[in-house]
């Protein structure tokens, strides 16, 4: 049954998705109303009113192919995995498409607690290149495993609630399976939605995330990455406030204050003298900028940064 969870809309999606539930289908199509509450209010809506062995995400800009669902499930192929992700193909905010991962190499299974928790330290130790991992879409859920575990997504979160669901959620895991096939289409659009504009309200949910891989791999050998983890997250977490901050036209009063409450996390300031950035499309500056506490610094930065990268799309 494909359940379909209603929250809040006023576009009209509500009356749409209900004349759907009378339309003749091959599978039964469900449609629950509720107050605006947020993706991660609606998704677990979904997971409880769910039957199936599995669940699946989707987020409601993207697209799936028509065999998606089938080709997920034939991996599991009586072999009862935890947790099984496709492939897909990224379309970025300029334009541009890449495949997540080789298509024309072999499946991939994971099996052991200790294997997919290193497996989660090799991700953690570049959440950049495998940003697609910590994405709640195109994966299936064993549904007892979420019962079993009560792992529902936080609420409170109004963005980025995904990323601590997936990491809770694989550390409960004992077998992966990671099929190259593409199956999904997921677009980057650009920061203006509603769960982007929640950032400026909620400039340290990043700490979610951060704080869902040290419960994972704290007190293991890990600290290293959960350093560089740690930073690379407030960085990143700063530059998607400015971008967006650009296509809302926020003002800049609420975006430098919103910076600087990152800037000022003691946390980031006791580990960014030990970070070291690996990849080249950040702006060097950064680290020694949050060291300084230079928030217009940071800003102007990220600006031309964003600046760079669009004029090298056109």
């Amino acid at each position: 049954m494909l359940k379909n969870i209603n929250d809040g809309s006023t576009d009209g999606s509500g009356d749409l998705l209900q004349k759907l539930t009378t339309t003749p289908t091959n599978f039964p199509i469900r449609v629950f109303h509720q107050k605006n509450s947020g993706q991660g209010s609606a998704r677990n809506k979904g997971i409880k009113t769910a039957k199936g062995k599995y669940i699946y995400f989707a987020d409601i800009d993207d697209e799936i192919s028509e065999h998606t669902l089938e080709h997920l499930s034939a991996c599991e192929g009586g072999s009862d995995y935890d947790f099984i992700v496709g492939n897909t193909s990224w379309i970025d905010g300029y334009g541009t498409e890449f495949l997540l991962m080789d298509p024309e190499s072999k499946d991939d299974v994971i099996t052991g607690s200790d294997s997919v928790t290193e497996m989660l330290a090799d991700y953690a130790a570049d959440p950049k290149d495998y940003r697609w991992f910590w994405t709640v879409w195109n994966k299936l859920y064993k549904r007892s495993l979420i019962i079993e575990h009560n792992l529902f997504f936080d609420e409170t979160m109004r963005s980025l609630e995904d990323v601590p669901y997936v990491i809770r959620y694989l550390s409960h895991c004992q077998t992966v399976y990671l099929t190259k096939k593409v199956l999904y289409r997921y677009f980057h659009c650009g920061q203006e939605n509603y769960a982007s504009s929640w950032q400026t309200k909620q400039p340290l949910v990043w700490k979610k995330q951060t704080g869902a891989f040290a419960d994972v791999l704290a007190g293991r050998g890990y600290d290293d990455i959960l350093t560089y983890n740690y930073c690379e997250y407030a960085i990143w977490a700063m530059f998607r406030l400015c971008l967006m901050a650009e296509s809302l036209d926020e003002g800049f009063d609420e975006l430098e204050s919103a910076i600087e409450t990152i800037v000022s996390d003691q946390g980031l300031q006791e580990n960014i003298h030990k970070y070291r950035q690996k990849h080249d499309d950040n702006d060097p500056t950064i680290p020694n900028l949050i060291k300084k506490h230079d928030t217009k610094g940071i800003i102007n930065a990220f600006h031309a940064q964003i600046n760079k990268r669009r004029n090298k799309a056109n």
